[in-house]
């Protein structure tokens, strides 16, 4: 019998796991970056990089955790997750950052607020995208929750 009043447990932000380097443990500190898919050009990948190089070490940069998810509505798994985390892969190898992705869950914020958690992150960096006034009214914000509730600094790119 279950009792309505417990909460159950998130899964471990591990449990989404879709491609990783090699030595993203060892990295001396770790950015997440939760990312629209469609992002033209991961406009939030590239400055997640170039916060990576400023906050790591002088040998190493940090760590990126991705996030990637189809709207800023809904965490929808989209098809094509693989395609688009091995875009993410490629990017991030081609500027030498340790990293890994993780597919969308169900519940996006939780799931990006248990990484940062997990991670320790330094920051968190977020694509955004405009919304109408009917979008604002009716259904919640990705971006917005993470904006409010993230417990390190919030870098939103657009």
């Amino acid at each position: 019998m279950s009792n309505l009043y417990t909460t159950t447990e998130s899964p471990s932000p591990r449990a989404h796991v879709v491609a990783e380097s090699p030595g993203v443990d060892a990295a001396p500190s770790a950015i997440v970056v939760a990312s629209l898919r469609g992002d033209p050009g991961h406009a939030v990948l590239d400055e997640a990089v170039c916060e990576a190089v400023f906050r790591g070490t002088r040998d190493q940069p940090a760590a990126l955790h991705v996030v990637s998810f189809v709207t800023d509505q809904s965490a929808t798994p989209g098809r094509g997750e693989s395609a688009e985390a091995r875009e993410i892969a490629r990017q991030l190898e081609e500027a030498g950052i340790e990293y890994r992705v993780y597919g969308a869950s169900a519940e996006p914020v939780d799931q990006v607020l248990a990484l940062v958690e997990a991670t320790r992150a330094q920051l968190l960096a977020i694509s955004v995208r405009k919304r109408s006034p009917m979008m604002k009214l009716f259904l919640g914000s990705v971006a917005q929750q993470l904006i409010l509730e993230a417990p390190c600094p919030v870098l939103a790119v657009k």
